[in-house]
């Protein structure tokens, strides 16, 4: 999803799973490449819900 927003892509819709839906909402507020790219990196892959 970055690399098309980086191309000046814009998404009417979106959806994602998982990591992909926090990404699609920062999308959806706004975020640009940029934000987009430094948010997504400051995730922490240890801080997430455990699955049954």
């Amino acid at each position: 999803m970055i690399g098309l927003l980086e191309k000046g892509h814009a998404f009417e819709r979106s959806a994602g799973t998982s990591v992909g839906t926090i990404a699609v909402a920062f999308v959806a507020a706004g975020v640009e490449a940029t934000g987009l790219r430094d948010i997504m990196g400051r995730l922490d892959p240890a801080c997430r819900p455990a699955m049954p």
